[in-house]
């Protein structure tokens, strides 16, 4: 850990309950995981189990929801390069025979005022939909920290929607809307 790091006193209170619930152990400056699937938790993988359980759970209340998966792996030919290209979706969904996928980012993101990492993430995320689902597919970034007024201006004409910040309280209710 940076410096910076050593003296957040919310990042130490975070690393504490981790290691009382085993998931790591923190020594001087370094922290090490108890394992890959703790690290992989840690370090964002509770954001798609979040989302993944908020999907489920309106799959029991709307019966449009056909099926709910997270971790899918998808792999296609790209002509232009001549290569096998390999993504992994967070979580997907089919409702009415469409297919719907989420990316969760737990990231704060970087970049100036024309190249950002979020504008990234959103053309990832719509390239990834449309090779996955074809063009009736939909994205959705669901991301921890709030993306800037220009990323979220730039995600629908992606056809991207966004859920991010402090509306990841009520994904629920936006995946009920964005449906």
């Amino acid at each position: 850990m940076s410096r910076d790091q050593l003296q957040d006193g919310e990042l130490q209170n975070m690393l504490e309950d981790l290691q009382q619930q085993e998931v790591l152990t923190v020594s001087g400056n370094r922290v090490r995981f108890a394992g890959a699937e703790e690290h992989f938790f840690a370090n964002g993988g509770w954001l798609e189990d979040y989302i993944y359980c908020q999907v489920q759970a309106l799959r029991k209340e709307l019966p449009q929801i056909q099926d709910v998966a997270r971790s899918v792996k998808i792999s296609y030919w790209d002509n232009d390069k001549q290569t096998k290209v390999e993504n992994e979706l967070d979580v997907v969904f089919l409702a009415n025979n469409r297919l719907y996928v989420i990316e969760c980012k737990t990231k704060v993101f970087k970049g100036d005022d024309i190249n950002t990492e979020a504008q990234d993430a959103l053309y990832k995320l719509a390239t990834l939909t449309r090779q996955a689902g074809g063009r009736e597919a939909k994205g959705l970034l669901a991301t921890y920290h709030a993306l800037r007024d220009i990323d979220k201006q730039r995600a629908p004409l992606l056809g991207v929607h966004v859920c991010d910040g402090p509306a990841l309280k009520s994904v629920r209710s936006q995946i009920k809307m964005w449906l």
